[in-house]
């Protein structure tokens, strides 16, 4: 992931939302971009092995707060492609054979060869306290790596940045098969005034799904 902002992707939204979704879709960019530059590259990353207070866990939660951001950018052109171009449901047929595992083999050093996910559906998740979190020095066996999970976050962040398309279609088709909910309404209390990064733009792309995905809304 260099510095270089991705282009959007390649469906027309009508202008007043285009001009909320490029800001949106440039501050995740540049997001990513800050993580790279303080960590280095997702597979560097792993091979870290260094602890400074609880900052790691609170890196780990805003990147999952820039995944929710582009996940309803995702959301948005999802919709518009619906409505201008669906996608077919044609797949290509699959051939197994037995005995065989036809999965790619994992490098540590190979970001691409890694098994991420990104946010799609919203999904509840029960809160972990940051407070009285004591992580050990050296934490290469630890069970909870955080240096793993944003390592992970980061790479899953990279593809979509990069390539979104075959996320928008993939979620479009889901969207057609399935209800496709987004709460419009925003927390009333704000986090803490040390976690609001991103507060503010996790907001406006909310409300920029709902807005897309609200039957009258079909211009």
């Amino acid at each position: 992931m260099t510095h270089a902002l991705p282009l959007l992707p390649e469906i027309a939204l009508p202008s007043g939302v285009a001009r909320q979704i490029a800001p949106l879709w440039r501050t995740a960019a540049l997001a990513l971009a800050g993580f790279v530059t303080r960590f280095g590259q997702p597979a560097d990353v792993r091979r870290l092995n260094y602890c400074e207070g609880h900052f790691l866990w609170r890196t780990a939660a805003m990147l999952r707060r820039v995944q929710k951001i582009v996940r309803y950018i995702l959301v948005v052109y999802a919709a518009r492609l619906l409505k201008t171009a669906p996608p077919s449901e044609t797949r290509t047929r699959v051939t197994h054979t037995k005995g065989v595992c036809h999965r790619k083999p994992v490098i540590d050093g190979d970001p691409s060869t890694w098994r991420v996910g990104f946010v799609t559906p919203p999904r509840v998740r029960p809160l972990r306290a940051l407070e009285d979190q004591r992580l050990p020095d050296n934490f290469a066996r630890a069970v909870r790596n955080p240096l793993v999970v944003i390592a992970r976050r980061m790479e899953s962040l990279r593809r979509v940045l990069e390539a979104p398309m075959p996320f928008i279609t993939r979620l479009a088709r889901r969207m057609r098969r399935d209800v496709f909910k987004v709460l419009a309404r925003n927390p009333k209390r704000k986090p803490p005034p040390g976690r609001r990064d991103y507060f503010r733009d996790l907001c406006d792309a909310r409300e920029a799904a709902s807005w897309a995905l609200h039957p009258l809304n079909s211009s």
